[in-house]
């Protein structure tokens, strides 16, 4: 038990780490995660619960802005330009692109187009977490190369403008790094709802 718990620890930590989710999610997670497990609820709770408060009182030292709040401002620039841009969408690639496919599509029906897509998944916020390189999945809603790195064109321009560096060989079958990004998400999905992203979609701006 003792085992189990150490690793529900490292997994609260983590997902708190990401800042997607508060307390209650954090715990459906876990649940979920672990569901073949006897998991002693109450204990749960209060090391959520602990780890969640610590994190909130790191939060108030933080500076105003963090990298996060840049990157949020690259995806609403994105999102403004009729790119899909995506945070944290689903756990692998194949999560990511079917959450894009699915806007498209909704929005394809009223009449909204929209030419490409960008997002970086749970398996990417992960890795970021732990000090990598942050990687963006990026593709054209056509089926043509020259098209998926024009996206991506589009995407590192965005990137410097908000002081981004990138790692990318300008080719459609690569993903786009963006190396030395510190993640500091204060809690609250505010500025980077998938919600969010459909108004900006929809409207060029928030209303």
């Amino acid at each position: 038990m003792d085992e189990l718990k150490e690793e529900i620890t490292d997994q609260v930590r983590s997902m708190i780490a990401g800042g997607f989710y508060d307390d209650e999610e954090i715990q459906e997670n876990i649940m979920d995660l672990f569901y073949d497990e006897v998991l002693d609820e109450a204990w749960l709770k209060e090391e959520i619960s602990r780890q969640y408060t610590a994190r909130l009182k790191e939060q108030a030292a933080w500076p105003q802005e963090t990298d996060f709040d840049r990157l949020a401002r690259v995806f609403d620039q994105l999102n403004s330009s009729g790119i899909i841009a995506l945070h944290n969408a689903g756990y692998t690639r194949q999560d990511g692109e079917s959450d894009c496919g699915h806007i498209y599509s909704e929005l394809k029906a009223e009449g909204i187009s929209t030419r490409g897509f960008c997002f970086y998944h749970a398996q990417d916020l992960e890795r970021v977490i732990e000090g990598d390189e942050l990687y963006l999945a990026f593709g054209s809603f056509e089926a043509d190369s020259a098209a998926v790195a024009a996206i991506g064109e589009e995407i590192i321009k965005a990137l410097a403008a908000h002081g981004f560096e990138n790692k990318w060989d300008h080719t459609a079958d690569t993903r786009i790094a963006v190396p030395g990004i510190k993640w500091l998400k204060r809690f609250g999905n505010e500025n980077c709802s998938e919600d969010r992203a459909v108004e900006l979609l929809s409207n060029g701006s928030i209303e």
